[in-house]
């Protein structure tokens, strides 16, 4: 009976020791990296803006959610190893509440096209978001890792997005928001 008692309190001990512990930010919807499962890294806290194009000689209207910048100063390998946390609201899911998006880059912005005009017609590219991996840490509190390597490029974690239209958008009512952003092998 001892012997299985320590043998349980061993294996106890081993699974306990194994699990993974990281540390919990103190911002609320704010995206940060785990560098070696002890520090909370900041990644570049950026303003995103809605954005309307259009022009009148095609008849074509560009709707987006863009970033100044050409490019992030965070760098990160995007292979699933790499760690991100945040600490959201209470009873929200993660799944709903979190996105990554790679942006579409230009000499001096960065971009997420979300619908374009041609002559009256709408269409809304398809989101080619990356899945994510989510792990709760404790109540509230998830870490979260690409399913896959990710792409060379820029990158953008929203949390909460909030529902954005492009006749808002046309009819110059700008939304702001934060996003979280990062670069994979630049």
């Amino acid at each position: 009976m001892k012997k299985a008692l320590l043998l349980l309190s061993f294996t106890i001990w081993g699974w306990a020791a194994n699990a993974q512990k990281y540390p919990v930010p103190a911002d609320k919807n704010k995206v940060v990296w785990v560098r070696q499962g002890k520090k909370l890294v900041d990644l570049e806290k950026t303003d995103l803006h809605t954005a309307y194009s259009s022009t009148r000689l095609t008849g074509k209207a560009n709707f987006s959610i863009v970033a100044d910048g050409a490019k992030s100063g965070i760098i990160r390998s995007g292979n699933p190893a790499d760690v991100f946390i945040v600490k959201l609201e209470a009873g929200a899911d993660p799944e709903k509440a979190i996105e990554l998006f790679r942006f579409e880059e230009d000499k001096d912005q960065r971009s997420i096209p979300l619908g374009e005009k041609v002559l009256g017609k709408s269409h809304a590219p398809e989101q080619e978001k990356p899945t994510l991996i989510f792990t709760k840490v404790e109540e509230n509190v998830y870490a979260i890792s690409p399913e896959n390597q990710l792409d060379l490029g820029e990158y953008v974690f929203i949390v909460n997005r909030p529902k954005v239209n492009m006749s808002s958008a046309a009819n110059g009512r700008v939304q702001t928001f934060t996003g979280y952003c990062f670069s994979v092998g630049n």
